[in-house]
Parts: structure tokens; C-alpha cells; sequence
């Protein structure tokens, strides 16, 4: 396999106190797994060893402005990100009559905009909130861009986190947001696949902790809160609600 050579970039500009602007440039590489490339399952799947690694650049521009002192904090960032040698893991071999993984023709692209904002309105409460929305396209089997698949338009969260008893105690509730997504769905055979719509979701989760001492640290955290059902990808069940009771220990501070 070929060597490869990435790296990044990073430039920010401080106009005074409260404005700051930023930018950053960068490529990156994903190797093929061992399965991808010697991987053989009888009668299904055979490996392809002369798989390329999936190479990518990545542009992204930033405004950061606070307001009120601390008070309110704003970001917004613009970025895109190209991706080349994109591996497809569930290729047709017409030479075996199994499936096999290939480096997809064309490039496919994600671009868009990220906003944060971070409120405090009194010492001990911080409110937060983001939101993405991602344009994602590859190209199909015709040269013609379409919709990428598992990729949401629509993302963000909303948290707040209050400090308690001089910051010795601290409780945090978060909701994340995963919008519609589009996945590829196999019937059994001699069906053809079809694309399906994977639904929007609401993760609700908290956590609090308690500083016994500067060193340990006891905490208990939900997540799922609703017991929402969701899927990442179709057919594949996610996490339901939980809870976890811990403790965390600093021994060098």
C-alpha cells in the first residue's frame, strides 16, 4: 500500500477582545480494513487487495464573537470537505458472482454551516446550543450527484449545566438531535434494494457529579432519557435508556 502524507493547517486572527476569526486546511487518509482487502467469506464476500486508501481535504472558515463580556459567545463556521478513492464494501463481482469492496469513481463532497451559542445569564448556569446542516453528495453509478447515504442534514443539541455548592456539585442536561437520513435497504433475493428514510430523533440525558474531595470525583448519568427508538443504520437497533453510577479518580492534579 502506498505511504501517505497529510497534514493541517490553522490560522486565527484576534481583532480585539471579542472578535476573532479563524481558518484551517487539511487532508487526511482512511486505509482499507484487513477485511476489505483479504477478507473471504464463502459464497458471499472476497477481499480486494488492491484497494487505495480513501484520501480527503477539508476547508473551514470561523467567526467567533462574545457580547456582554462572557456573557454570550457566537460562532459560526463554514466548511466543505472532498473525499476521494471513497471504498464501497458491497460491490457486485460479475467474474465470481460474489460481492467484493472497490474504490467508487468521482468524488463525493459534504459541505455547510455549524452554529454555537453559549449563554450565561447568571454565575451558576450556562446554556448552550449548536446546529449543523450538511449537504452531502456523491456521485452514482451514471456520473450524476445524488443524496449521500446516513448522512442527516439536519444536527444539534441544546444543554444546560448548573454549578452548585461553590462548584463542588455540578448537573448537566443535554438533548441531541439527529435529523431524517436516508439508508439502503436488501430484501431477500431476487428483490432489488431500495432507498428508505430513517426517522428523526431526541436524545435526552443528564449527569451529576459531586466532588468528594480535589481528587475523587462521584457521578451518575442517564442517557435516553425518553427510551426513544431510533436507527443510525437500517435494521440495527441503538441503545435504549440507561444508567451509570461511578467514580473517578485523580491521583496526580
Amino acid at each position: 500500500m502506498p505511504i501517505a502524507v497529510t497534514g493541517r493547517l490553522a490560522l486565527a486572527w484576534q481583532f480585539n477582545d471579542r472578535t476573532r476569526l479563524r481558518a484551517s486546511v487539511g487532508s487526511g487518509q482512511k486505509a482499507p480494513t484487513f477485511i476489505e482487502r483479504f477478507g473471504f467469506y464463502p459464497g458471499q464476500f472476497v477481499g480486494n487487495p488492491d484497494l487505495k486508501p480513501e484520501m480527503s481535504t477539508s476547508f473551514d472558515l470561523g467567526l467567533d464573537q462574545t457580547f456582554m463580556g462572557d456573557a454570550l459567545a457566537l460562532q459560526l463556521t463554514l466548511f466543505r470537505q472532498d473525499l476521494q478513492d471513497e471504498i464501497n464494501g458491497f460491490v457486485f463481482d460479475p467474474d465470481t458472482f460474489l460481492f467484493t469492496a472497490a474504490n467508487m469513481p468521482g468524488a463525493s463532497s459534504r459541505r455547510g454551516i455549524e452554529l454555537a451559542a453559549v449563554i450565561r445569564p447568571a454565575a451558576p448556569l450556562e446554556l448552550g446550543s449548536t446546529y449543523t446542516y450538511t449537504d452531502s453528495t456523491e456521485e452514482d453509478a451514471q456520473g450524476q450527484d445524488v443524496e449521500e447515504l446516513r448522512r442527516p442534514r439536519h444536527t444539534g443539541s441544546l444543554y444546560a449545566n448548573l454549578r452548585l455548592m461553590e462548584d463542588q456539585a455540578n448537573v448537566l442536561l443535554t438533548a441531541d438531535y439527529g435529523g431524517e437520513q436516508s439508508d439502503v435497504f436488501f430484501p431477500p433475493f431476487p428483490e432489488p434494494s431500495t432507498i428508505v428514510t430513517l426517522d428523526s430523533y431526541w436524545l435526552l440525558g443528564v449527569t451529576a457529579s459531586w466532588d468528594l474531595s480535589r481528587a475523587v470525583t462521584v457521578f451518575v448519568r442517564g442517557t435516553n432519557l425518553l427510551d426513544e427508538e431510533y436507527e443510525e443504520v437500517y435494521g440495527y437497533r441503538t441503545p435504549g435508556r440507561a444508567a451509570y453510577l461511578g467514580v473517578r479518580l485523580q491521583l496526580v492534579r
